[in-house]
């Protein structure tokens, strides 16, 4: 919706960003899906020499970053099922993933430790906005080293965020 519409990035959606960033002192993303695609559609780095600094605008593969999989979490079953069969065709392999979806969608969380690029941490959640299917999604992104004791904390801190976003007129604190 935003970033394909050519829109600017809400105000409300940039200073979550910037909360996020300043609170945790990594590089806070937003993030929609195109097709099979997730596109960044904002970013904010902190100030630390080595961080996630991920491209704006590129299609990037969905699974197994964190911003995917909320995606394909919260997809409908039926458009689940026809990528996960076409992008993983071995069912034991789609078992792993399901039960893996279940767990992000109980929890509200996905997190990608270092499954997409080694070494690299992420954290994120869901936006709802308008109809059950997620477009949006928030989330933390930086070095193993750094996220790797506090996932937790920070997951916590992504949901909050998320949720906050997903209220109409509500304000991130």
């Amino acid at each position: 919706m935003l970033a394909l519409g050519g829109q600017r990035v809400p105000a409300t959606f940039r200073h979550a960003l910037e909360r996020l960033s300043e609170t945790w002192n990594e590089t806070a993303i937003l993030a929609t899906i195109a097709g099979d695609s997730v596109i960044n559609i904002d970013v904010v780095e902190p100030n630390q020499m080595i961080r996630a600094s991920p491209p704006l605008h590129e299609r990037r593969p969905m699974w197994p970053g964190s911003y995917g999989k909320v995606f394909v979490a919260h997809m409908s079953p039926r458009r689940r099922d026809i990528y996960l069969r076409r992008n993983f065709p071995d069912p034991i392999h789609q078992e792993r993933i399901l039960q893996e979806l279940e767990t992000i969608r109980d929890a509200g969380v996905a997190i990608n430790r270092g499954d997409a690029v080694p070494d690299l941490y992420g954290v994120a959640s869901p936006i709802r906005i308008g109809s059950p299917e997620v477009t949006l999604a928030i989330g933390l992104a930086g070095p193993a080293a750094r996220m790797k004791g506090r996932l937790d904390e920070l997951a916590r801190g992504v949901i909050e965020t998320a949720q906050g976003l997903s209220r109409p007129g509500a304000e991130i604190g």
